[in-house]
């Protein structure tokens, strides 16, 4: 159920972000994108753990990392 569920807001938070980013608002899109966060994260550690997709999960812990850096720069 929980993968089902990751399956559809990971798109949907990730294109979200875009559409809020395209249209210029720059500050919004970073809280968005950082929702979307955990689902990639999660999806990253089953295919490292299932596949063995170690840079998926790497990229995925840095992207984190550096969406916190943006929103403390721009909300803090």
């Amino acid at each position: 159920m929980f993968n089902t569920l990751t399956q559809i807001l990971v798109p949907t938070t990730t294109i979200g972000t875009q559409r809020v980013l395209s249209f210029g608002y720059h500050k919004y899109s970073l809280p968005i994108n950082l929702i979307s966060q955990p689902l990639w994260l999660y999806s990253a550690y089953r295919a490292n753990k299932e596949a063995g997709q170690t840079g998926l999960l790497i990229t995925g812990i840095i992207f984190t990392l550096i969406t916190v850096f943006g929103i403390f720069r721009f909300w803090g």
